[in-house]
This record gives structure tokens, sequence and C-alpha cells, in this order.
């Protein structure tokens, strides 16, 4: 089975010399520049990954750390109220009914003066809330909630994102056991609201960049693309979602999960075990993008800043552009530059060949040019000699030919003279010529070919002319 030619290279093979040696010479160029825009782009690239990934992982870190610091100040107010007297004699006064008014006063004071709190509520043994700042809340039973039972067991505690039930907003609480000596006879809880954590992710979104702050649980709190806020970073558990529902955390809410590929569970459940910031690749439907993942420490949430990969490789894609560009423009200008060198270079071996050929054809006097370039010259000098002394020979064997040819022609011409009819004498036997002169048989011949004769005798002629020297002889 013959093996399929390839047509360009088919095509190819029957150009010309100076088209293959300019092609190849500017294909070897455009090698040589994508070989230097491959490197250059590597190092872009890494240059870029390095610069970008420092950046977020910066804009992560201070997000967590701003957020820490809102944290703070809703720890410690309702630490402090539950220890003081106006609190506690209240829930042991037995006359509570009457001091409410002026306690729910006194609780609306101490909430108008702590910035970002919503609400301060009192809660008796049964999670019942028996004073507040907001009269919506009194009445309200809230045993259900996990910081009013941790506070039952003697810990102050701070609440995971919450929607309250009596606001139905997104609030964080935070609880302390209200004590009489030894025995809690309540619970004091703050309320604040969580605007400010919302505000201060979308200050840290920048164009292409995305800026979210999840949960222990894989919940997306607050997002700068605000149509994700309560999506799943992956399904959540059947127990999960049973102990949401008992604590009421999200209300019911229903939580969407988002195509993010394992890296980025993985990396959340990373940061929160080992309390450290990283970087992470993952993909969000078919979007490659990088994430710095940074802890909060208030809170069991991860501060996640990300941009497209496709972003933080646009300096390498430009370098690919002007490579290509570069490439394209020097591989032209070398083809055009090498065609003409070759050309130059290739026309006087053209004069050469022609003079070659024409020589070959039989015209013994062409001469090949004497050309400025060196070898060249030493290669055309070395034809001409050569033809000199082929042209000094065909002249000689022209000549000895000719000389030969005339030869021949006198001797053939001789050879036919003496042909047909020759008057010889019948007595003398002498030669008569066409002038009618008459002459020997030795000189006629002699004088009409080429031939010579000897002298000698024969035996019978001897015996005739000679007959006493043969007698004494026997």
């Amino acid at each position: 089975m013959k093996a399929r030619k390839n047509p360009l290279a088919a095509w190819f093979a029957t150009q010309s010399v100076s088209l293959k040696l300019s092609s190849a010479f500017a294909a070897v160029l455009l090698l040589g520049v994508l070989g230097m825009g491959i490197y250059s782009s590597k190092r872009v690239r890494h240059q870029a990954n390095q610069e970008e990934l420092t950046t977020l992982a910066q804009l992560s870190e201070r997000l967590a750390g701003q957020l820490d610091t809102y944290l703070s100040t809703t720890r410690s107010l309702a630490r402090h109220l539950a220890l003081t007297r106006d609190v506690a004699g209240f829930l042991t006064s037995p006359s509570r009914g009457a001091r409410a008014e002026a306690f729910n006063a006194w609780l609306a004071r101490q909430a108008g003066q702590t910035q970002g709190a919503c609400a301060i509520f009192v809660l008796g043994r049964d999670g019942t809330c028996l004073a507040g700042s907001q009269r919506a809340f009194v009445g309200h039973n809230f045993a259900f909630r996990p910081y009013f039972q941790e506070a039952m067991a003697g810990k102050a505690s701070a609440s995971d994102w919450t929607i309250g039930t009596v606001t139905l907003a997104p609030r964080l609480f935070s609880a302390a056991p209200v004590q009489a000596g030894s025995r809690i006879i309540g619970v004091l809880v703050t309320e604040y609201d969580v605007a400010e954590l919302e505000h201060t992710v979308h200050t840290f979104a920048q164009p292409g960049c995305s800026v979210l702050l999840v949960n222990r649980l894989g919940i997306i709190l607050a997002h700068s693309e605000t149509s994700r806020t309560y999506h799943a970073i992956e399904p959540l558990p059947r127990p999960v979602l049973d102990d949401l529902d008992r604590n009421r955390q999200f209300l019911g809410r229903s939580f969407p999960v988002d195509p993010l590929s394992p890296e980025f569970p993985a990396a959340i459940r990373q940061t929160l075990e080992d309390g450290a910031p990283r970087l992470a690749r993952y993909r969000l439907a078919k979007l490659t993008k990088w994430g710095a993942f940074s802890p909060v420490k208030g809170q069991p949430w991860v501060a996640v800043v990300a941009t497209p990969e496709m972003d933080i490789l646009g300096p390498t894609r430009a370098v690919w552009v002007d490579t290509l560009t570069v490439g394209a423009i020097t591989s032209t200008a070398a083809f055009l530059l090498a065609l003409g060198l070759v050309r130059l270079l290739l026309q006087p071996l053209r004069a050469l060949a022609s003079a070659i050929t024409a020589f070959g054809q039989g015209d013994s006097r062409s001469r090949a040019p004497i050309q400025t370039h060196r070898e060249l010259d030493v290669l055309a000098r070395t034809f001409n000699a050569m033809a000199d002394t082929l042209q000094d020979h065909q002249e000689n064997l022209e000549g000895l030919v000719h000389q030969r040819t005339q030869d021949l022609e006198q001797a053939i011409a001789d050879m036919k003279r003496l042909e047909g009819m020759i008057p010889i004498c019948g007595y003398c036997k002498q030669i008569r010529d066409d002038g009618g002169s008459w002459w020997q048989l030795e000189q006629y011949i002699q004088d009409h070919t080429e031939a010579q004769f000897s002298h000698g005798i024969c035996p019978q002629c001897r015996e005739r002319h000679f007959p006493r020297k043969n007698a004494s002889e026997s």
C-alpha cells in the first residue's frame, strides 16, 4: 500500500531553491521568536500569578481582620450588662411587672449608646422574653436558640449568622447568663445588625473580583453578588438540615447549591481546621478561578476573595499577542530579505549554469562571467580554464581530423586513378598517363599510390642472367 503524499510537501518540493531557502530562514526565525515568546509567557505568567495571588491573599486577610474587629465589639456588652445590678435586680424583683416599663427604657438607652446594636432583651429561665429595648420581643420564647441554651449552661456565647424570628432580618446574637450567687436566674441577649458586615464584604469587591463570607456549614452568608447569598457550596447533609430547622437559624430557608468544584469546600474546611489562610484553584461552573481563604477569628467563618484565572493570565495573553505579532512581522521581513539575498547569491550561479548549458550544447566559446564573490569567482575561473582546455583540444582534434580527411581523400583519389583501363606498352611495359607521357611502371605506381618498390631478383631471372654464379654456388 503506497503512502499518501502530503500535497503541501509535494508542492514545496517543486519550488525554486531561493523560495525553499527563504522559507527555511523565515521558519527558523519564527521558531526562535515563538521560543522566546513561550519563555517570556511563562515568566510573565508566573510573575502575574505571584502578584495577583499575593494581592488576593492580602485582601482576604484584611477583610477577615475588619470582620473580626466588628465582631469583637459585639461580644463584651452582653457579659457586661449581665453583671449589672439593674438586670439582676429586675429578674429577682417580686414586683417585676411594675418595674418593666422603666427597665425597658433603660435597655433602650443602652442599645442606643452602642454602635450596631439593634436590641437588648432579657430572657427568663424558660426562654421567654421578659423585657427588651424593643417591645415586640416581649412575650416571645427563644428557648430553641442555641445561644440561650449555652447561656443557661453557664457559658457566654455568640450566635452564628441568624435570621430573627421577630425582625425576619439577619442578626448576630450574644448571650450571657445572669446569676444570683451561683444560681442562673436568666439570660441577657444583645442583638446586632449584620448590615455593617455586608457593607464590608461589598466594599472589598472589585471589578472581576468576588468576595464572600462562608460559615462552617458551607452556607454563603454574604456575597458581593447578592443573588448568591444563602447558597450552599455543597449539598447539606440531612442531619444538618434537621438541626437548622430545630433552631430556626434561617427560618426554613432552602439553600441552592452553587456548581463549585470539590476544591472550594475542601479549602473552606481546611481553613477552619488549621486556622491558617490559604490559596486554592477551583471551578465555578466552567469558569476557573483562584481564591484566597482567610479565617475570621471571632466566628467559624471564612472570608474568601476570588478572581477568574483568565484575569490573572491577562498579561500572559498580551505577551502571546505581542509575540505572534512580532513573529509574523519579523518572519515576513526575514522571508523577503532572505529571498532577495538568495536570489542575489544565486544570480552568479544561474549565469554559471547558463554558460555550462551553452557549452554543453556545443558553444565552445561560452564562458562564465567573473564574479565579485570569492568562492564563485574561483568556480567561474575553474570552469573557464576547463573550457579553454577543452576548446584547445577540440580545435587540435578538428585540425587532425581535417588533415586526416584530406589525406584519405587524396589516397582515395589516387586509388581511383589506378582504377579502370591503364595504357601500357606491350614490349617495354611503360605506362602512358592522361597527359600522354610514358612512365616506367615503378615510377608511375610510386607517383600515384603510396607504394614503394624494393628491388630484388626472382629465381627464373637469376637462372637466365647469372648462370655461372649459380653453377659455382651449387
